[in-house]
């Protein structure tokens, strides 16, 4: 993903995203179930917000789908580690993220309820 693909950043970040790209081409997937996806975002205009909260749930879904879910969360014991756990806490405590955030809350309830 990149970021601040707006105003005057716009040139710059779709230069990034071609460079991103073309470096992705010569590294192997890490997971035969997904291949990594290249995405231009802006949070101050939300530009690129769904399609990426899309390629989230699709992630999500491929991992579950090929079993890596199940397999990732049983060796890891299930939980974040410290580290993570501080660094999405503080991601969600930022007052921009928390507008995003209700934005997407009705998709995420609905895109992990269970089935």
């Amino acid at each position: 993903m990149v970021n601040k693909c707006d105003g005057e950043n716009s040139t710059r970040a779709r230069l990034a995203l071609s460079d991103l790209r073309s470096a992705l081409r010569y590294l192997p997937r890490l997971r035969p179930s997904w291949s990594t996806a290249c995405l231009a975002v802006s949070g101050q205009t939300g530009e690129g917000v769904d399609a990426l909260w899309e390629t989230v749930l699709a992630q999500r879904k491929a991992l579950e789908e090929s079993g890596e879910l199940r397999s990732r969360a049983s060796s890891s014991g299930g939980g974040w580690s410290p580290l993570v756990r501080e660094a999405l806490e503080a991601s969600f405590a930022h007052p921009a993220w928390r507008r995003c955030c209700r934005r997407w809350s009705a998709r995420c309830c609905r895109a992990s309820a269970p089935r």
